[in-house]
């Protein structure tokens, strides 16, 4: 086992470690179903019962259509033999973050070298939004494609990295920065007078998402039933302009999500940073991973609800393959420190705030 790869793994234990304290508080203070936490409710529901013939449900208030479907699958897989839709969830996603730590360790070193690639992975597994690894979400699912997929398209591995998306399409919309990323590495391949087999990376890659938007189609007789569940759900494309409102509204005027906002700007603070430091140094990327960090950027401000929460710009991987390469070597513990300071108490305002949502 290499050394970035085991330093991830370590980092990754830690991190839930840390995360156990803030599991620990809220069940003595009434706790719950750790699957049943937020969307994690819908993810095991789907995984019950499937998708909706129509738009929702008769007892649902909003639709299941906005959920996509590989991570419930997985699920009802292991519901199929004999394992409980709750522990499955929660089981699952502790497995693949395993996976993710392996991942992304070994495209690390690939992008950055060991000594960089080690700091990089201590950096993600302790920022705040990996958190959301933990709970029942489709976090753990996406992020070990992104990095699947990314390592792929680095070593040029044009097929795998298709498929890789497309699997990654069936698990979050946000796949469409990594279709990107298989577009651009193609057309510099080509560029370069490389094989046209490249061109099976973005043919393949949208493949997943389309299937989904296909079955639903063909299940509701509604092409655009995805899209009418984002409606459904107050998601949109306004590039960032009800939030300055939404803000306002939350924070100072009583609004029910005011916490929310709060973990969002500490997101929104550490990633301008992030930027912030890159400009002034100036790392050295593959083209392709700087198209897919583009991509997912253009998402995270143009969505009305996504913005900066700490889980999206956890999909940010290669903002912390460069951030830790360039990060000045007295500053990184100091980092290190204020991640890990925040890692359990976003853990725990996710798990006992009631209006603080991941």
């Amino acid at each position: 086992m290499s050394g970035p790869v085991a330093v991830s793994l370590a980092a990754y234990a830690a991190s839930r470690l840390c995360l156990l304290v803030a599991y620990v508080l809220w069940q003595r203070g009434g706790g719950g179903d750790l699957a049943q936490v937020w969307d994690g409710g819908w993810f095991v529901d789907i995984a019950d019962r499937g998708y909706p013939e129509g738009l929702r449900f008769a007892d649902d208030e909003t639709s299941a259509w906005a959920f996509l479907p590989l991570y419930p699958l997985l699920v009802a897989a292991l519901h199929a033999v004999g394992i409980p839709l709750g522990l499955a969830a929660v089981a699952l996603n502790l497995v693949l973050g395993a996976g993710v730590a392996v991942l992304l360790a070994r495209l690390a070193v690939e992008v950055v070298g060991e000594p960089a690639a080690s700091r990089a992975v201590v950096l993600f597994w302790f920022f705040p939004g990996s958190a959301a690894l933990s709970l029942a979400y489709s976090e753990a699912l996406f992020l070990l494609l992104v990095c699947a997929a990314l390592l792929a398209l680095v070593r040029r591995q044009w097929v795998l990295a298709g498929v890789v998306t497309a699997l990654a399409g069936a698990t979050r919309a946000a796949a469409l920065a990594l279709v990107v990323a298989c577009a651009v590495a193609a057309v510099l391949e080509l560029a370069r007078g490389g094989p046209r087999r490249a061109l099976l990376a973005p043919l393949l890659a949208p493949l997943g998402l389309l299937a989904f938007l296909a079955y639903g189609g063909l299940r509701t007789g509604d092409w655009l039933i995805w899209r009418r569940a984002q409606e459904d759900w107050d998601q949109s494309t306004d590039f960032g302009l009800r939030m300055p409102g939404s803000i306002r509204q939350e924070l100072f005027r009583g609004g029910e999500n005011g916490d929310t906002w709060v973990l969002t700007i500490v997101a929104g603070v550490l990633l301008l940073a992030a930027v912030g430091l890159l400009v002034a140094r100036r790392p050295q990327l593959p083209p392709t991973l700087w198209a897919y960090t583009a991509a997912t950027l253009l998402v995270l401000v143009s969505s009305t609800n996504v913005m900066t929460k700490p889980r999206f710009v956890l999909t940010l991987v290669p903002l912390f393959l460069a951030v830790a390469d360039k990060l000045p070597a007295r500053a990184y513990p100091v980092v290190v420190g204020v991640l890990a300071a925040l890692l359990p108490i976003t853990g725990y305002l996710w798990l006992a705030a009631p209006h603080v949502i991941p």
